[in-house]
């Protein structure tokens, strides 16, 4: 329960740091408003449609070890722990970028 939980926390900031490393810094900008970014949300709207398509079975037929990286089954819980996540990265969001403003 604790792993998947807390792995599940911790897989929204894989994404969002796999993000920060591809993609340059322009575009990261023009999706950053204010206080909250943007990327947060897509990412959390894409975590949710994974965690929706598991809940109609639609990665059951994928060949090879895909099913099992992506799940297999619906979980409420899953979807409070990306919710979480996200909550997590907005504060650390702002943290990171009212430190930025308050040091120019």
């Amino acid at each position: 329960m604790i792993r998947g939980t807390i792995g599940d926390v911790i897989v929204m900031f894989v994404m969002y740091c796999f993000l920060r490393c591809v993609l340059p810094e322009s575009i990261w900008q023009k999706l950053h408003r204010k206080m909250i970014s943007w990327w947060v949300l897509l990412l959390l709207a894409f975590a949710y449609a994974i965690e929706v398509m598991q809940g109609f079975h639609l990665f059951n037929d994928l060949p090879h070890n895909l099913p099992t990286a992506l799940g297999t089954t619906f979980d409420i819980g899953d979807i409070i722990s990306y919710t979480i996540g996200a909550l997590l990265l907005c504060c650390w969001e702002i943290f990171c970028h009212g430190r930025e403003k308050i040091q120019k």
